[in-house]
């Protein structure tokens, strides 16, 4: 047997099968969970606007007695990030100020 059909035989099913698994069992975000998370963001954006702070904001709550413990979707959260950061200085600065104005901004972002 040759490198090249070792190669063909057995890595790429591993790496293919890898990548399905991978692809079907990365958490994909809905759209309640992306407006849960925009307005997470907007309610903490006036002190901290990072991924840390939404962290904080959802697993902050879960006790050591919760029934159903929340996790954080790091997918979603760097979504709503990202479209923070894709505005400008003055749009940023009204965001910190106004949470209703957040919220239908980077709403409208994420629907792009």
């Amino acid at each position: 047997m040759t490198k090249k059909s070792a190669l063909f035989t057995f890595f790429l099913p591993v790496i293919l099968l890898c990548g399905l698994l991978w692809f079907f069992y990365t958490p994909q975000v809905t759209p309640e969970e992306q407006a849960r998370y925009v307005a997470l963001f907007c309610q903490n954006a006036s002190r901290s606007v990072n991924d840390d702070a939404l962290r904080d904001a959802i697993e902050g709550g879960n006790t050591g007695y919760a029934l159903m413990r929340q996790r954080v979707n790091r997918q979603a959260a760097n979504r709503v990030i990202g479209a923070y950061n894709r505005l400008d200085r003055s749009e940023k600065q009204a965001i910190r100020t106004r949470p209703s104005l957040c919220r239908e901004r980077l709403s409208a972002l994420l629907e792009q």
